[in-house]
């Protein structure tokens, strides 16, 4: 190990599909449908490590389909999921001021396009995040990519989005010369963007709005990145069989800001 770890992913690639594949340091977080590509993430156990320490990850693997014509050739990417150099250039402090709030407010705004679902525009700022959850759908088969992830995890809530979309709009309406003077005007009208267009794609019908996409329980279950989900994220809706005005009233609040 060459720098300090603390919590890791590893993406394996088989040259063959792998129909089931046993870790001895490490947890299963997924594959894709072919089973040629494997990720794992640490345990408890090999959550840190220190430069200069030595890990081995011992698999064993069932090729699929009865395959039996020998062991397929395996290469590995280890990420460090707890330690970059990568850091965001504090904006000039142009108020001259103890505090330098031109800098608070990008970093703020920069904070929500983490947590962005969906396909990502070709300005994201965020180097580590890419497009993930791209096929939510509605019971129906309705589009519910986008908005934001919630909490550090990656189920989508519509009601605290709902809220905090209209905290920022109303920060925004209060002090936008701030912003202005700040240059992060367009920056902000962005970041609320992003959720609007997503509770337009939730509101299908009249009486029908998409509350929850992703459920908590299945979601907390599963320790990884966003881009490599890959439970089942069922989606949640209010209609006239089954009610939810506060959450319609903050959605619409959203949109009347």
């Amino acid at each position: 190990v060459d720098e300090p770890y603390e919590g890791w992913i590893m993406k394996i690639h088989f040259s063959k599909p792998v129909s089931e594949l046993k870790p001895s340091q490490a947890r299963l977080v997924g594959h894709n449908a072919d089973g040629t590509e494997w990720v794992l993430t640490n345990t408890d156990d090999t959550l840190y490590m220190k430069t200069g320490d030595h890990f081995q990850e011992r698999l064993v693997a069932t090729l699929a389909n009865g395959d039996t014509s020998g062991p397929p050739q395996a290469s590995a990417i280890m990420i460090n999921m707890g330690y970059d150099n990568w850091t965001v250039p504090e904006l000039p402090n142009g108020q001259n001021s103890k505090y330098n709030y031109y800098d608070v407010l990008q970093k703020s705004i920069m904070f929500y396009e983490a947590q962005r679902s969906g396909k990502l525009p070709d300005n994201n700022r965020i180097p580590w995040r890419g497009d993930s959850a791209v096929d939510d759908h509605g019971t129906s088969g309705e589009d519910l990519s986008g908005g934001w992830y919630d909490a550090g995890d990656y189920v989508k809530f519509n009601f605290p989005m709902a809220w905090a979309t209209v905290m920022l709009e109303w920060g925004f309406l209060e002090f936008r010369d701030a912003y202005e003077a700040a240059n992060q005007t367009q920056w902000m009208c962005d970041s609320i963007k992003w959720p609007l267009d997503y509770f337009l794609k939730c509101h299908v019908a009249d009486d029908v709005l998409y509350a929850q996409v992703g459920n908590g329980g299945i979601d907390h279950g599963s320790w990884g990145r966003p881009e490599e989900m890959t439970m089942e994220r069922p989606a949640y809706k209010i209609d006239s069989s089954a009610h939810g005005s506060d959450l319609a009233m903050e959605t619409a609040s959203a949109f009347a800001a």
